[in-house]
Parts: C-alpha cells; structure tokens; sequence
C-alpha cells in the first residue's frame, strides 16, 4: 500500500491540524487529561513515602499500573482497529476517571492502603491500554495526511506543556492541600475527555475494521505487518530495554534521592518541569523541520535521553540537573513525534492501531521489571553506577542501530506534484 503524502510545507505542515474542529476538539480534551496525568507521578510517590512507605512500595505500584497496560495492549489495538475508535477512547477515559476517583478517596484517609492502590493503579494501566493505539489510529481520520506531523508535534506541545505545569501543580499540592487533590482533579479531567469525545460523531471517526476472522487472526496480521519493517522492530527492541535499563530505575532514584529534602517535591517537580520545558522546545522544533532520514534523526535525538541520568549521577549542582533534564526532554518530544508521524505514514491506515499496539507492548513490556529491580540496583551498585550505566546503553544501542544502513537511510515518500 503507498503511503500517505508527505506533510506540505508552510503553515499547513505547522498549524494546519487547528483548521479540522475535530481534532481541535480532541486536543482541547487530550491536553487536559494529560495535565492531570502530569501530576500523578509526584502526588503518588510522595504520598506513599511521606506515610511510611518506602522505594518497593513506589515500585510495586508503578508496575501494577504498567503490567496490565502491556497485557492488554494487543487487545486494545484489535478493538481499535475494529470498532468506533471514539467509543473506544470514551470508554477508556470513563474508566480512568473512576479508578482515579476512587484512588483520590482512599488517599484523603490518613492511613497508606497500599493493595487498593495497587488495583486501582492496575485499573489506570488497563484503561490507557485501550486508549493509546486508539488514539494513534484516530489522529490520521481527524486530518489530512499533509497535517499529520503537525498534528503529532501539535501534540507534543500539549504533553509537554502538561509535563511542564503538572509537577509544579503536585508539588505545590502535595506541600500544601495534599497528594489527594492532585490524584482528584486528573480524575476530573478524564470526565472532560469523555466529554468531548461525545461531541465528535461517529461519522467523523470512522474505525477501518478488518474483514471478519477471529482475534488470533487480527493479531497475526498486525505481527505481520510490525515484523515487516525493519527499522520499526530494530528500534523497539532498542527502546524495550531503555525502558528496562534507564527509565525504571531513574522514575524511582529521581523521588527517592529528594523524598526526605524539606522541599524535596519541589526540587523534584522542578526537574520534571525542566523536561518538561525542553519538550515543548522539541515539539516547535518538528513544527519547523522534517527530517529526509526520520530513523537517523530520532537516533541523535535518543542521545540526548542519557542526559538527565548523567544530570543526577555526576552532578551535584541542581542547575546542571536542570540543564540534563531540558535537554532530555527536547530529545524524547522530537523523537516521539518524528517516530509517531513515520508510523502513520507508512502503516496502512486499518493495520495502525494493532501495529502501535505491538510498538506499545514492545516499549513497555520490560518498564515493570525496571521498576522493580531499581531498589535492589540500588543497594548492589548505588545509586549513581545504576544510572550512569543507564546513560552508557542509550550510546551503546544507538551506535548499534545507526550501523544499520537500511534503517539510518529510511526515507518518506516526496509529496505529489500539485
């Protein structure tokens, strides 16, 4: 199948995507549920350290909120292939919104009741596996192919301005009204996603359902179409084990290392926030540059993951911290979109949500055991080794991935002749 056109130049390859009311409706309800769920990793963590908790207890939770999203990914990814991709994200934000609700209850208790937040975090994880392949299968129905990459950096923006806000928002919650307050108004905001997804007709949203057959048969033809590429599987097997070996133990040693600071959730907020500013920079920066060589690109930007690991593993200053953490950012925005506008172009549109699916799983499949071997890392090697090796397999893994000629050399299609 050929793929979509190249994104045009201009205004309509930056701002384009806001000229569909659509996808303008999407993003308003998209963005929210992102700033609420920008705040849960501080409100939740400090929460659970600040009653007695401890690291396994931060871990058991973060990893019961990811097992069953990485479960239940494929099985997200037929459904969206199959069905209303509206309905599908309706129903996941409903459910988010209730498990938060409920987590946001048990919270304003005094007492720490881990195994309830340990199923409700499960409840979180199994709602965002529906959703994610359905929004990525959404997005190419809600614009024109020359608007997708402006729509994905479009996105970007949002996230990053929520993970520029969202920190600061919790830690300023936390130090002042309490954990449950930030836990309740992402609940809230996953209410307003629901909301505006009902706006949106079901003719505007049309799922490409594949032809009869059983579930096993989907899933075969989505492996079939991942396996294909050669570029998209390189990079996922590369990405899993980031995930193992660098993002787990750092979202547990970043907390950790400022859980008994007097403002230990701010200095931490701060940091996330920093990474936050850098991914807006990353997604104006995609608004403004389509790279010829997109797998090339996302790789140079992959480098600059290792920054915020080498940031707390080697700096003692907080500036030079901050400075990782920005730099970090703009590297994970910019490859995200430029990866996300890549698949979309060249997956056919009625495999892509099974195909992101297999992307998500790939990703993520690891991040529980990141979790949870983090605190043993930490009392075997410390702290600081556990990271700095963290940022050693980012430049390992991408020296490895550009030695491969046909994935640094990927090109996308040229546009048409007008």
């Amino acid at each position: 199948m050929t793929a979509p056109a190249a994104p045009r130049g201009g205004r309509s390859a930056r701002l384009g995507a806001l000229s569909h009311p659509h996808f303008r409706r999407f993003f308003l309800g998209y963005g929210l549920s992102l700033l609420g769920s920008a705040m849960v990793p501080v409100a939740l963590s400090f929460a659970i350290l600040r009653r007695g908790g401890t690291a396994r207890d931060v871990s058991a939770v973060l990893a019961a909120e990811i097992v069953p999203l990485v479960l239940l990914l494929l099985v997200g990814g037929v459904a969206a292939d199959r069905l209303p991709r509206r309905r599908v994200l309706m129903a996941a934000d409903l459910l988010r919104f209730a498990s938060q609700g409920i987590m946001a209850v048990l919270l304003f208790l005094p007492a720490l009741h881990l195994l309830p937040l340990m199923v409700l975090a499960a409840l979180l994880g199994a709602g965002t596996a529906f959703y994610h392949p359905g929004r990525s299968g959404l997005l190419p129905e809600l614009v024109d192919a020359a608007d997708l990459q402006g729509a994905n950096a479009l996105m970007s923006l949002g996230d990053s301005g929520a993970n520029l806000l969202g920190p600061i928002l919790a830690g300023l919650l936390v130090q002042t009204a309490g954990a449950a307050w930030a836990i309740a108004i992402d609940s809230a905001s996953y209410a307003i996603g629901a909301a505006l997804l009902l706006g949106l007709p079901d003719g505007a949203v049309p799922a490409s359902a594949p032809a009869g057959g059983t579930m096993l048969r989907d899933l075969r033809e989505g492996w079939r179409e991942f396996t294909a590429h050669l570029w998209l599987w390189t990079v996922i097997v590369q990405v899993s084990l980031f995930f193992l070996l660098a993002f787990g133990p750092l979202q547990i040693f970043g907390p950790l290392l400022f859980a008994h600071a007097p403002d230990g959730p701010a200095r931490w907020g701060g940091l996330l926030s920093a990474q936050g500013a850098g991914a807006i920079a990353g997604g104006l920066l995609t608004l403004h540059w389509t790279p010829r060589h997109p797998i090339r690109a996302t790789q140079y930007l992959f480098l600059l993951l290792a920054l915020p690991m080498l940031a707390l593993g080697l700096c003692p200053s907080y500036a030079g911290q901050l400075a990782g953490f920005l730099l970090g950012g703009l590297g994970l925005a910019a490859f995200s979109v430029l990866w996300h506008t890549t698949m979309q172009r060249i997956i056919p549109p009625e495999r892509l949500a099974r195909v992101t699916a297999y992307d998500a799983f790939g990703c993520l499949c690891l991040l529980p055991a990141g979790y949870l071997c983090a605190a043993p890392m930490a009392g075997w090697i410390g702290q600081a080794p556990a990271l700095i090796a963290g940022a050693a397999y980012i430049a390992l893994s991408t020296g490895a991935i550009l030695l491969l000629r046909p994935v640094r050399m990927l090109t996308l299609p040229r546009p048409p002749a007008d």
